[in-house]
């Protein structure tokens, strides 16, 4: 019989000192409506009671339409905003999302390398529709130099199959998953799976070839945009406040399913609903299971 994992958890920011507050870096896109990237990050790790020190890497105008216009951070900008932070505050963790070049990609993995923290990344590589995001060579460098130094990626599902090598519709998820994983010697959770009607339940790969579902479900299919970036900087933070990686990976999925249940009714711009992120301090997390696959 499979053994279950079970995720119990409490988040608590004491109110005297805040001597519980670790501070989580993001080094993600800046997005003007919010949506995505720094922002959403920002939002996420204050909601669970910790500081979220930013670096931009690109400038992303765009509202609640369409993206507009993509403008990258010149990489001595990026180089100066890491030394600036780190010379004086200590970082717990750290989320990646967007790393536009090679050279934007070189310095944050150099960083990244020296800080010897937990690692959380959201590939910004291709988008939904399978358009590249970035070029070939700064796929190539992410992969090869920053993802074996994830503790969890998180690819889209287009994302995993052209890192696979297979962008064939009838490689599964499963096969996917647990190659990523060892290749990269990381985490891997697919994302996007809530657009195949057959997957009901996400799935944590871990390098040494386990998978673990879980009984948390895919993310509904909705008019919801940044999910992705709830949901890997919640990782960051709860993995750079000491939980376990299982415990991480289960309250980051948690509050994903809260704020989707908050915003369902919130009107922004032209979305249907905005992802609403409410207080999560001194709150009790659903103890998701894992079972071993």
């Amino acid at each position: 019989m499979s053994q279950r994992r079970h995720c119990e958890m409490q988040i608590i920011l004491t109110d005297k000192g805040h001597n519980n507050m670790k501070t989580i870096l993001t080094i993600s896109e800046s997005d003007s409506s919010s949506i995505t990237g720094l922002q959403q990050d920002l939002k996420t790790i204050t909601a669970l009671g910790h500081y979220a020190v930013t670096v931009p890497t690109a400038l992303i105008a765009r509202n609640t339409v369409k993206v507009e216009r993509i403008m990258a951070v010149h990489p001595d900008m990026v180089r100066s905003q890491l030394d600036a932070v780190i010379r004086d505050i200590k970082v717990d963790a750290v989320k990646v999302g967007m790393l536009p070049s090679v050279a934007v990609a070189k310095i944050v993995v150099e960083t990244v390398k020296a800080l010897k923290v937990p690692v959380t990344c959201d590939p910004l590589l291709i988008s939904r529709s399978g358009k590249l995001i970035v070029d070939d060579k700064t796929i190539d460098y992410i992969t090869k130099e920053l993802f074996p130094i994830c503790t969890l990626v998180t690819p889209n599902m287009a994302e995993a199959r052209f890192l696979y090598g297979n962008d064939m519709l009838n490689v599964d998820r499963d096969t996917i998953g647990r190659s990523l994983s060892r290749r990269f010697s990381c985490g891997i959770i697919i994302k996007g799976c809530r657009f195949d009607p057959n997957i009901k339940y996400d799935i944590l790969y871990l390098p040494n070839g386990e998978a673990l579902a879980s009984d948390a479900p895919t993310v509904p299919v909705h008019d919801f945009e940044g999910t992705g970036a709830i949901f890997a900087s919640a990782v960051a933070t709860l993995l750079g406040s000491d939980h376990t990686f299982t415990d991480a990976v289960c309250g980051a999925k948690d509050l994903l399913m809260n704020a989707m249940k908050a915003g369902k009714t919130v009107r922004i711009g032209s979305a249907e609903g905005a992802l609403w992120l409410e207080d999560s301090q001194d709150k009790d997390y659903k103890n998701f299971t894992y079972t071993p696959m």
